[in-house]
């Protein structure tokens, strides 16, 4: 009986080890497509997520501002269209609504409100104001001061306000 010093071993060939490189690289291609595929939706979720809530925000202050709406005797409603005045939109109000930061002015029952819709070029922002109401003094839209207005929204591309009456009729204006 002879016996050899020398082991029959079995390998891979340099073509298998190829085509196993291949198929590794091709798998973890793939892996790596769906990965940012995932990644791409979930940022695009947050995104509509995140202005969605802006949205909300925005529109929950209006109506409160709006549910406090005070037409009664010293009150007032305008609303001006750019489209009408060649000039930037705005609604002022009368309003039971009002949020105070500063603890040391005395609280107010009735509050002017004003939105303001201004053209940035390419689209539009969104302001809010609001200044004590004086009852018996003229509180006119001059006394509104404009220029201390929130942002509430940008990049606004339209916003319209419908005017119905009790009855549920769209009319023209206020």
């Amino acid at each position: 009986m002879k016996v050899r010093g020398f082991m029959n071993k079995q390998g891979f060939t340099l073509l298998e080890l190829l085509v196993a490189i291949a198929l590794f690289g091709l798998v973890v291609g793939l892996i790596f497509g769906i990965y940012n595929s995932v990644l791409s939706v979930v940022n695009n979720v947050e995104q509509t997520t995140a202005f969605n809530d802006r949205a909300r925000i925005v529109f929950e202050q209006i109506q409160r501002d709006i549910n406090g709406l005070y037409k009664g005797r010293s009150g007032y409603l305008r609303a001006v269209n750019s489209e009408d005045a060649g000039t930037d939109s705005f609604l002022q109000f009368t309003s039971s609504t009002h949020l105070s930061f500063n603890s040391s002015l005395p609280p107010v029952s009735m509050t002017r409100i004003g939105y303001q819709l201004r053209s940035n070029g390419k689209d539009f922002v969104l302001y809010r104001s609001d200044s004590p109401f004086q009852f018996g003094a003229q509180n006119g839209a001059e006394d509104l001061n404009l220029e201390r207005n929130l942002v509430l929204c940008e990049h606004v591309l339209e916003f319209k306000i419908r005017y119905m009456d009790y009855f549920g009729r769209e009319l023209e204006s206020w």
